[in-house]
């Protein structure tokens, strides 16, 4: 059999480009790497942001949990927000995170604590580039939503609700969330806190 030419088998492989240009040899599972979401759209937020009342969160964790939170649209989570004030002097903190529906996976969190200086009920938020985690939901699909704090921490929240609505266990993870949520225990409570997603 008669042997191409190396040069021409060179030429014959498959190429791509990359980002900064040029060829390169076609290798399996090459390509380049997805680009990092901008989230420089309008986000579109899910969840409830209409309580009145008063909930402590001092060191506590709560999520939602027969009370669901279903995203319409999928796309990706570029901010979760919560309402909440320090209930005396001092610098409690706050984090959130979004998990499946069930609180088995841990889907997106803040990528630190923030500290609270208000006396009064505001709205936190982490927003893109301050989130960690695949951070991409998908639509018509129900998810989690748990805000933990340090001492001295209130949420907004409103009590009446069916027990079970949300859970919380005794335990503040401002250090950072869990790859799961633990079992808790269900509360009579809704509480402010939203995804914004694009």
């Amino acid at each position: 059999m008669k042997k191409l030419p190396l040069i021409l088998c060179l030429l014959l492989l498959p190429t791509f480009s990359y980002a900064g240009g040029g060829m390169m040899l076609g290798i399996v599972g090459g390509g380049t790497p997805a680009a990092a979401p901008s989230c420089a759209g309008v986000n579109t937020y899910y969840g409830d942001n209409d309580n009145v009342g008063d909930l402590n969160l001092g060191g506590y964790t709560v999520w939602n949990h027969d009370h669901t939170i279903t995203v319409t649209t999928g796309g990706t989570i570029c901010a979760i927000t919560t309402v909440v004030r320090r209930s005396s002097a001092g610098s409690p903190t706050v984090r959130m995170a979004v998990y499946s529906a069930d609180g088995t996976t841990l889907i997106c969190q803040c990528d630190a604590a923030i500290t609270l200086s208000n006396d009064a009920f505001a709205e936190q938020s982490c927003a893109y580039p301050h989130l960690t985690g695949t951070c991409t939901v998908l639509s018509a699909t129900n998810y989690t939503i748990a805000v933990t704090a340090s001492a001295i921490t209130n949420i907004r929240g409103d009590a009446g609700q069916t027990n079970g609505a949300i859970q919380y266990n005794n335990t503040d993870y401002s250090a950072g969330f869990p790859a799961s949520l633990p079992a808790g225990t269900d509360y009579t409570y809704h509480f402010d806190a939203r995804i914004g997603v694009q």
